[in-house]
């Protein structure tokens, strides 16, 4: 199964908002800071299509020089090897922390993704964006 993907390198400051479409996704966006730490974004809520008319709780982050920016969809974390284990936020995570540009994080993930995966069949869609914005 294909996982879609971008990656792209931000001359410019930016400023990611998001609204936090599903309950089971915790963290909707990683960003890694340029001085190493981690800052998570999304709290949850229902899965899109539930409701007509749903509020979702609008997070905001700056995306300073140095800084990296990943967006996923369940189907990345909730991956299963062949123990039945799921591939997990900490995974994901290790790929982003060891930083890189944003093709490098992303290929990353998706080498560690496949490799825990193995032969196991894919059983949900996944999508992983990594942006980076260039040092200065």
């Amino acid at each position: 199964m294909h996982v879609d993907d971008l990656h792209y390198e931000l001359p410019e400051a930016l400023i990611a908002q998001t609204p936090c479409p599903n309950r089971d996704q915790s963290r909707l966006l990683v960003i890694n800071r340029a001085d190493g730490s981690i800052t998570e974004l999304g709290a949850g809520a229902l899965p899109l299509g539930i409701r007509l008319e749903l509020e979702l709780p609008l997070h905001e982050a700056v995306i300073d020089s140095g800084d990296t920016l990943l967006l996923y969809t369940d189907g990345v974390v909730e991956t299963l090897n062949a123990a039945g284990e799921s591939f997990g936020f900490e995974r994901l995570r290790e790929g982003l922390v060891a930083g890189g540009s944003s093709r490098v994080v992303h290929g990353r993930v998706l080498t560690e993704l496949d490799r825990f995966r193995g032969e196991e069949p894919v059983y949900d869609d996944r999508s992983l964006v990594v942006v980076s914005r260039e040092s200065r």
